[in-house]
């Protein structure tokens, strides 16, 4: 597939993945899972073995990130929650757990490795783009998806206990 295919590709999907992410998420989110989707089909499409239509396969591939992007965002609002009441005194006893939930988390984010902590803080903290910090640091966006989703991978671990509902 040359880019001239790929840009024809790209467009005779567009509308319906983006009518499909919206259902999920607001409108820039949309936009950046189908941005990063096709790129990574860019990337990928000659590995891909597929079971299903191209369409249905799209399709799924949205909705599965905007499940893991609500999810995260999850995850997130309940560590800046965190860092939130870290100065908030309290009556409270859910304050303690925040205190210990943020401890955990600082700890968790020094002990990763400092590629993943690096594009995961100014992702998170610094809300660049996968593509803003592409070019910053002078690697793919591949690598920044990658280096993210292990950063949340390791987070995930790490707090998993803390951020139980139980």
């Amino acid at each position: 597939m040359d880019s001239k295919e790929f840009d024809s590709f790209f467009s005779s999907h567009y509308s319906l993945l983006y009518a499909y992410a919206r259902q999920f998420v607001r409108d820039e989110d949309a936009k950046d899972i189908i941005q990063d989707l096709m790129v990574w089909f860019w990337l990928n499409h000659k590995d891909i073995i597929l079971n299903v239509s191209v369409k249905g396969y799209l399709l799924k591939a949205v909705k599965n990130r905007a499940l893991n992007l609500i999810n995260r965002k999850k995850t997130n609002d309940k560590v800046n929650l965190a860092i939130k009441n870290k100065h908030c005194l309290s009556e409270n006893p859910d304050i303690y757990l925040s205190r210990e939930l943020l401890t955990h988390f600082e700890s968790a984010l020094q002990s990763m490795p400092r590629e993943f902590r690096t594009v995961f803080e100014m992702n998170r903290f610094q809300n660049m783009t996968y593509q803003q910090i592409s070019g910053k640091l002078d690697v793919s966006v591949q690598t920044v998806n990658y280096r993210i989703t292990q950063a949340l991978k390791i987070l995930r671990k790490e707090l998993s206990e803390l951020l139980s509902d139980n």
